[in-house]
């Protein structure tokens, strides 16, 4: 992680905890007379409009007063991750329990599996996916893709 990122990283976080809210990702994209500082948030309830947009005067306002960034020389963004992002850490999974998944994930014989199920439990190496009647413990370690399963 460059030095940027986790400097903006550990500057916004408290700001963003003010608020209720879990910092997701950040991405930094462009140079230093033009950058995009883009910040994923969330809530366990998930984030509206408005809640980005006091998120985001707050992070400009922190970003300026640390100077961060040269004044005039970036910009600000501020949104939900989305429903379709990928799960990858423990605390992605933690966030989206008894939620319904769509797990993709090599077996034992190396062939790729995909089950859809809902999260039952989440450990340090593992998670439970229960589907119909069916429990199926997968460890992290064999999970390819993950995400929310959004029913329209």
């Amino acid at each position: 992680m460059s030095s940027l990122k986790e400097k903006i990283i550990s500057a916004v976080t408290p700001v963003i905890e003010e608020e209720e809210a879990e910092l997701i990702d950040v991405e930094i994209i462009g140079g230093p007379s033009n950058r995009i500082f883009r910040f994923f948030v969330d809530t366990k309830n998930g984030i509206t409009v408005g809640e980005c947009a006091t998120i985001n005067r707050k992070i400009y306002s922190l970003i300026n007063k640390e100077s961060l960034a040269a004044p005039d020389s970036y910009r600000v963004e501020v949104s939900s991750p989305g429903l379709d992002r990928a799960l990858k850490e423990k605390k992605d999974f933690l966030r989206n329990m008894g939620k319904k998944l769509r797990i993709v994930f090599r077996d034992e014989d190396g062939a790729k599996q995909k089950v859809e199920g809902f999260l039952e439990d989440v450990s340090e190496t593992e998670i439970r996916i229960v589907d119909k009647m069916d429990s199926l413990t997968i460890p992290y370690k064999i999970i390819l893709k993950a995400r929310r399963a959004i029913e329209w």
